[in-house]
């Protein structure tokens, strides 16, 4: 029998990027980011963050932007699944906390996701009483209190040292885009 095909000892995964995964001896599948988003502002912030994610080997999933419309916000069926398939719910809100983004979240929290909220200064109040555990405001003026709470976030989730530094330098990335971006 081929190797791979039938075979108990090779095993696929897919991603919540869905990217399916060869599994094998000695191959580890990325860790799985999903990316809730407040607004179209931070959509494109989180959509960076997915092509800079896969370039440092995480599978990252970003909702489409049709998730986002109508006022229940409900997740759909495959962001749904993508959600259940992730490690980690990465949440960028930095206008707003949309309807599909706190149900997200959420369903990340019941799920027992490890959970990150990275949150501009003046949306602090609004989602701290959702989820004052898991949030990090980014202050433009000094980055490195929110560079801290992802390095206290990490060595309390005792990721694999690979998947840390992936996650870290995804959240100083995501931290840069968020000094950056054009403020309206």
């Amino acid at each position: 029998m081929a190797p791979g095909r039938g075979d108990v000892t090779h095993m696929d995964r897919r991603g919540c990027d869905g990217v399916t995964y060869p599994m094998g001896e000695g191959r580890k599948v990325p860790l799985q980011i999903y990316i809730a988003y407040g607004t179209a502002a931070d959509q494109v912030t989180a959509l960076r963050l997915q092509a800079l994610g896969a370039v440092n080997g995480l599978a990252v999933y970003v909702p489409p932007a049709f998730t986002r419309q109508g006022p229940a916000g409900q997740p759909d069926p495959q962001s749904e699944a993508r959600l259940r398939e992730s490690d980690v719910v990465l949440g960028v809100v930095t206008l707003a906390l949309s309807e599909a983004c706190r149900q997200e979240l959420n369903l990340g929290v019941e799920m027992g996701k490890r959970i990150i909220v990275l949150t501009d200064p003046a949306q602090e109040e609004a989602l701290a009483r959702y989820f004052p555990l898991n949030l990090i405001v980014f202050d433009p003026n000094d980055p490195t209190k929110a560079e801290q709470r992802i390095v206290e976030f990490l060595r309390g989730w005792r990721l694999q040292q690979d998947a840390a530094k992936a996650l870290l330098a995804l959240g100083t990335i995501a931290l840069g885009l968020l000094m950056f971006a054009p403020q309206d």
